[in-house]
């Protein structure tokens, strides 16, 4: 019926929009499928459809949810049957479903096994069993090193669209984890709900879906495109496209609490948090508070309840690198990402910090002095001069921090990392090697 599959980010929040405002004028379908690499969109979405669906006060006894990693399409199928309790809507969910799943979604799960290793090992385990689940491989044919005699041409058979260079990076880990006995689940289960879907749901009751990942050639996928709701919810690919969503979901939630952000707030809030939308909400809630009976928010309110996450760690990053300490690197990698840093973000940080530092090492004196002796001596002269290049225009501090940084490194060095970064840049858009490890890989090399 309604689907903003295959849609730009902006144009996937517009569908998503137009079926808020639909669910406003009582206008609902039987169907909603949420689905997407963003995890913050879908429940944000999975929340807003609920609310609008059935209202708070009606959901002790009109709602029923489910959870994935345990589901049992059974119970869900006979929830959709039961009558209602109260003469109202009634809601059925389904969150984090594998009805979707097949051979195509498998490099995506890859990536969230790679992602959740270390930060969380429960979570890779529920997604390492749905790999095996696809693939047909049991825990027991790859434990005590039975995954070293996988050929690559096995591997890619098995796992289509992933080539299995990294697989002894994170396959071996996996393994060691406390892994759960594997569900042996019946394979007809999308084709009960596919049947109860075909034959209509009882008035007044629908269902919520949400998947990590989908096989659009399913037939249960097909079925809810046709009779319902279908929203995709990608994460934005552009450092613009980031931005906008960024101001978007955050004026969103102001506008609902009577506060705006200056301009000047909103440029340090962004550079403070990034595509930390998780943080978002919760700086927000604390700036509102913080800025009392103002409806303004200003800059100063940010600086002072906002931490630093971005600016900051990319100097420690690139003072680590200059010093070729590997296990600081990745330390603070780890961190940047654990904070909701976009990966491509890291990379685009990096490429404009060491930038900066190549100008500075070309333009600006080797000196060891400190802050205030830089602004009081050297910033007077810079002012005056026009062929700064990247420098030019640039804060005070990050002009000092990319001089101070320069001694680090030669010449020579910092042309090689930045074609280094170049062609890794290349390997996120092409590359089936998760943006993680490629990231890894090149701090190891340059650390070397």
């Amino acid at each position: 019926m309604l689907t903003s599959d295959n849609k730009r980010v902006s144009d996937s929040r517009r569908v998503f929009h137009h079926v808020l405002s639909d669910l406003e004028k009582g206008i609902t379908s039987p169907c909603y499928l949420l689905y997407g690499e963003d995890e913050y969109l879908v429940k944000e979405a999975f929340n807003k459809i609920l609310d609008r669906l059935l209202p708070p006060e009606d959901r002790a006894f009109n709602f029923i949810l489910f959870e994935g990693e345990k589901e049992d399409i059974t119970a869900v199928c006979r929830a959709l049957l039961l009558s209602p309790l109260l003469p109202s809507r009634k809601v059925v969910a389904l969150r984090n479903t594998n009805l979707f799943q097949s051979p195509r979604v498998l490099p995506e799960l890859i990536r969230k096994i790679r992602e959740e290793l270390n930060n969380n090992p429960d979570r890779a385990a529920i997604y390492f069993h749905r790999f095996l689940r696809i693939v047909g491989w049991s825990i027991e044919d790859l434990k005590d090193g039975g995954w070293q005699g996988i050929t690559d041409e096995q591997w890619q058979e098995a796992v289509p669209g992933d080539r299995g260079e990294d697989r002894a990076d994170w396959l071996p880990k996996v393994l060691a984890l406390p892994l759960p006995p594997m569900d042996e689940k019946a394979q007809d289960d999308g084709e009960k709900l596919l049947q109860l879907l075909s034959s209509g749901l009882p008035e007044k009751t629908h269902l919520i879906l949400t998947a990590h990942a989908v096989d659009k050639r399913k037939p249960l996928f097909k079925k809810i495109e046709e009779i319902g709701v279908v929203l995709a919810f990608s994460q934005p690919k552009g450092e613009k496209e980031r931005r906008l969503l960024f101001m978007e979901i955050a004026g969103e939630f102001l506008q609902g609490k009577g506060k705006t952000l200056s301009p000047t707030a909103w440029e340090v809030l962004y550079d403070r948090l990034g595509t930390d939308l998780e943080s978002l909400r919760q700086n927000l809630e604390k700036l509102i508070t913080y800025s009392g009976e103002r409806s303004v928010i200003e800059e100063t309110d940010v600086t002072q309840i906002v931490g630093k996450v971005r600016e900051e760690t990319i100097f420690d990053l690139t003072n680590a690198l200059g010093e070729r300490a590997l296990q600081s690197t990745l330390v603070i990698l780890n961190e940047l990402l654990r904070k909701g840093t976009h990966p491509l973000v890291i990379l685009k940080m990096l490429i404009r910090e060491l930038r900066l530092i190549l100008y500075a090492k070309l333009l600006l004196p080797a000196s060891a002095m400190d802050y205030n002796r830089f602004q009081r001596e050297l910033l007077p002269k810079l002012r005056e001069r026009q062929n700064l290049g990247v420098l030019s225009g640039q804060n005070p501090y990050i002009i000092y921090k990319a001089m101070v940084n320069a001694r680090k490194f030669t010449e020579e060095r910092l042309i090689a990392l930045l074609e280094e970064l170049s062609q890794l840049d290349m390997a996120f858009k092409t590359s089936s090697v998760g943006e993680k490890v490629l990231l890894e890989r090149f701090f190891v090399s340059a650390c070397s």
